[in-house]
């Protein structure tokens, strides 16, 4: 009875225009539901679907659970899937960043979404065979969440497959692992017009020791 007083009184309290969240396990999603269209709402530390999928607010969360949050609303947003396919390492982190917080977003968007995991090292013929297991090649968006050493495994499991999936990774990926093998192969020298240089020394300040 508690409860639903308190989201009455907040969502018709006029003096009150933004709703900050801590950490809430239960009766978060009357909560939102209760201020949803009358206040907004900012979750402050996200842990479960609802704090994920509700459209009342939208969850700030530094670290994995915002990033993985954000990856799955932002192929969302931006390709309107019906189909996703998921690679991530098999692990505890990797089993309940899929079910817990991607899924849900991707449920609600109405998208199918087919998972798969991997050894955290991988290498690319493990990560092949199981990216031809969910048909990754037919995925209107292919999503990892890969940790740094089955980088370039992806990478190389989707040359051999020859499909081109939208990617939809962490900066992990998207940094060297994933872009260098690119590179070099359209540019030999990483900066073909321009000379190798060398870091310039710093000045010996008076109460240095000269390097």
């Amino acid at each position: 009875a508690y409860i639903p007083q308190r989201d009455r009184y907040i969502a018709n309290d006029s003096s009150i225009n933004l709703v900050l969240t801590g950490t809430l396990l239960d009766g978060n999603s009357d909560l939102y539901n209760a201020l949803n269209g009358k206040k907004a709402v900012i979750i402050g530390n996200g842990v479960t679907p609802a704090d994920f999928t509700t459209p009342a607010g939208e969850a700030f969360v530094a670290g994995a659970p915002g990033t993985l949050a954000g990856m799955a609303k932002f192929a969302v947003s931006q390709f309107h899937p019906k189909k996703v396919s998921i690679l991530a390492n098999d692990n505890p982190a990797g089993h309940a960043g899929v079910a817990l917080i991607m899924q849900p977003i991707f449920a609600k968007a109405n998208a199918a979404v087919k998972s798969v995991f991997v050894p955290n090292e991988a290498n690319g013929t493990q990560v092949q065979s199981a990216m031809s297991a969910i048909g990754a090649g037919d995925s209107d968006v292919f999503v990892s969440i890969l940790t740094l050493q089955s980088c370039i495994g992806m990478y190389d499991a989707l040359k051999s497959l020859g499909v081109p999936p939208t990617v939809v990774t962490t900066g992990l990926c998207f940094a060297p692992p994933r872009t260098s093998p690119l590179h070099r192969r359209a540019h030999p020298h990483p900066h073909p017009h321009r000379r190798p240089c060398r870091t310039p020394r710093p000045p010996t300040l008076p109460h240095q020791a000269p390097r």
